[in-house]
């Protein structure tokens, strides 16, 4: 059973910390856009929007490390290996 408690009051967060998640979109963009291309036989698009995918991807990563919102535990390690277990072996 849920109980309705009203609306929530606002956050009060800079919009800072919405940059890694556009640019996390922005990835996945590229990378679907480079699977059409891939798709229709246009190689050298898709491979050069796979490349900006992986930067972007890289870039996320570096901007969340490097901020102290967001907690280790939810970055990916290195190494393939997560908090709950998954890409360990």
């Amino acid at each position: 059973m849920l109980l309705h408690r009203g609306p929530r009051p606002p956050r009060n967060r800079p919009l800072i910390h919405l940059v890694p998640n556009l640019f996390t979109i922005l990835g996945l963009c590229a990378g679907l856009t480079a699977m059409r291309y891939a798709l229709d036989g246009r190689w050298e698009l898709a491979v050069a929007l796979i490349v900006v995918a992986l930067s972007v991807g890289g870039l996320v990563q570096g901007l969340q490390l490097n901020d102290p919102a967001v907690p280790a535990s939810s970055i990916a390690t290195p190494n393939g290996a997560s908090p709950f277990g998954a890409g360990s072996s």
